[in-house]
Order: C-alpha cells, then structure tokens, then sequence
C-alpha cells in the first residue's frame, strides 16, 4: 500500500508481541487447567477478499484505534486489580506492548487518510462513528461470576463497560475530533488529492 517503513517495523513488532502474548496466555491457560496447551490450526477460507487501503483504513478504525485503544485500557486495569500474581505479570508485560499497538493503528489510520482522498477520509469518520456507537450501546448488566474472575484479571459486566465508556470519551472521541481537526488544516475543504 505504500505505507512508510515506520509503519511497517511497527506492524512487525506488533506481531512478534502478538507471538509472546499467546505464550504468555497459554501457560497461564496451561497452568490453570493442568494440562499443556497450544494454538491449533487457523482455518481461514479459500479465498480472502483483496485488501484496498480504503477496506485496510476502516477494518484499523474499528479494529486497531477502537477496540485496540478499549482492550490496552481494559488490560492495564485488570493488571492492576488481578489478584493472582503470575496473571498481574503476563497482564503487566501485555498492557503497554497493547498500547503501542493501538497507537500504531492511530498512525496508519492517519497516514491512510491522508494518502487517500475525501472519500476515504468520509469512510473512516462513519467507521468511528459506527464503533464508538456500538461501545455506547453495551449492556451494563453484571453477571455473578464477575468478582471470582477479577482475581484472574477479567474485568466483566459494570466494570468492563465502564472502563469501556471512560475511554470512550477521555480517549476515543477527543483522538477522533483531533484526528478529523489535523486532517481539516491539512486539507482544506474544496481540496481532494
């Protein structure tokens, strides 16, 4: 896509931590059901539908600065509510490397806008609106298993939401409006590429 090699080192990195991360989570998974534990095998289909940076662009909005920015909140305050030592460690190690990855899609999203026209710029904006929509609407219901599973770093029910509402709008919506305010000075209306 023609993305810069920042962006391209970032995406590598984010992927060996994604490697590290899935150890970290099966020996934890390994240790508590006393048996070893693994990934298997991916399916995917036969086919993928081909990647556009306008597809790539809004899959990052939603994906990436959306749910990446929700789960690297959510991560770093179960680690510190996790009572378990070994979880409060992997969780530690898995909070900021989330971050960093959150904040790599904010930077693809910004860089796609801006090697993109109007339309792509149209198609992000409805996509945040969409996700942070579906964040808004989340059921505040809790379930009884949420206090047990909070030792295991597990934010459920009121706590998750709330976390998730919180970085809704301390985070989330004011990247979003300065997001849109950069691209505005940067490109002026009437001007497309």
């Amino acid at each position: 896509m023609g993305a810069p090699p920042e962006l391209l080192a970032g995406a590598h990195q984010a992927a060996l931590d994604e490697i590290r991360h899935a150890r970290l989570s099966f020996a934890l998974a390994s240790h508590y059901a006393g048996v070893k534990l693994g990934p298997g095998a991916l399916q995917l289909p036969s086919e993928l539908p081909p990647v556009t940076l306008l597809s790539a662009a809004t899959a990052a909005a939603h994906e990436g600065c959306v749910s990446e920015t929700l789960a690297a909140i959510e991560v770093a305050e179960a680690a510190e509510l996790a009572s378990e030592p070994a979880v409060r460690m992997a969780l530690a190690i898995i909070a900021p490397d989330e971050m960093r990855h959150a904040q790599l899609a904010w930077t693809f999203v910004r860089w796609a806008i801006g090697a993109g026209d109007e339309t792509m710029a149209q198609a992000v904006r409805v996509r945040f609106e969409l996700s942070i929509a579906q964040v808004a609407a989340l059921d505040p219901r809790v379930s009884t298993a949420d206090a047990a599973l909070l030792a295991y770093g597990r934010l459920c029910g009121a706590r998750r939401n709330a976390a998730r509402r919180s970085a809704l709008r301390e985070v989330i919506e004011p990247a979003v409006t300065s997001l849109f305010a950069e691209i505005a000075v940067a490109r002026p209306a009437g001007r497309s590429r």
